[in-house]
This record gives C-alpha cells, sequence and structure tokens, in this order.
C-alpha cells in the first residue's frame, strides 16, 4: 500500500523526530539510503488471536503477521510517504521485502522527464 499523511516536518532531521516516536520493544526502526533520500524502515512481527470463527462458533485461532513500512519524508516538509505491507506468509517473507525495496526504489519526488517541454531543454543554450 502506498499512503500519503500530513505531518509537521519542521525539524532539521523530520524522520529522527518520526523514529523516536516509533521506537518500542518488538519492532524495528533503522534508516536506510534510496533515490530519493533517506527513508525510515520499520519492521515488526505480530500475534493475532481470533476468538471466534466467521460463523461466531468460540475457536483460538492464532496468526502470525509481519509488516513492514518504509517511511519518506515528503520535501514539501508537510507530508510522509508511506509504503507498507504486511503478510501472514511468514515463508515468503524475503519476497515481499525484495518487492518493497523495489518499489521504494521507484520513489522519485521530482516532475518526470516527458513533461519537460523544449524551452526547458534548450534554457541553459
Amino acid at each position: 500500500a502506498l499512503s500519503v499523511r500530513e505531518a509537521e516536518l519542521d525539524a532539521h532531521q523530520p524522520l529522527a523526530a518520526v523514529a523516536d516516536g516509533l521506537r518500542e520493544p518488538g519492532r524495528d526502526v533503522v534508516f536506510s539510503k534510496y533515490p530519493a533520500g533517506k527513508a525510515l524502515v520499520v519492521a515488526e512481527e505480530d500475534r493475532v488471536t481470533f476468538p471466534v470463527s466467521v460463523t461466531g462458533a468460540p475457536i483460538e485461532n492464532t496468526h502470525v503477521v509481519r509488516q513492514a513500512q518504509i517511511i519518506f519524508a515528503c520535501p514539501d516538509q508537510e507530508h510522509l510517504a508511506i509504503l507498507s505491507l504486511s503478510t501472514e506468509s511468514v515463508a515468503d517473507w524475503e519476497t515481499y521485502l525484495d518487492i518493497l525495496n523495489t518499489m521504494a526504489d521507484s520513489v522519485s519526488f521530482r516532475e518526470p522527464h516527458a513533461r519537460n517541454s523544449i524551452a526547458d531543454r534548450l534554457a541553459g543554450f
């Protein structure tokens, strides 16, 4: 998933403040470098227990869920761009992380080259 959230990012290193707020036992919070800049990478594993089945019959059904987010501070300093995933497929976790990292590598805060006009390209001559 991709989400954009409003945030007041007026600190010199805004992601450091976000990281401090996200740190807690059982959650990994680290910084990583991507083409779009420094990002915050957050990962954790939770156990989710459903006390009843879909029909309402009592059962104890526990699932292991892993989740990860890659958080970028947008250049406007007013938004966070967050790539996230969660899965019960723990055996495929590394594959999902590869997909998430590939997505993060594609993030850009620059205008696409296709929007440049010929005037923009010749402005330096």
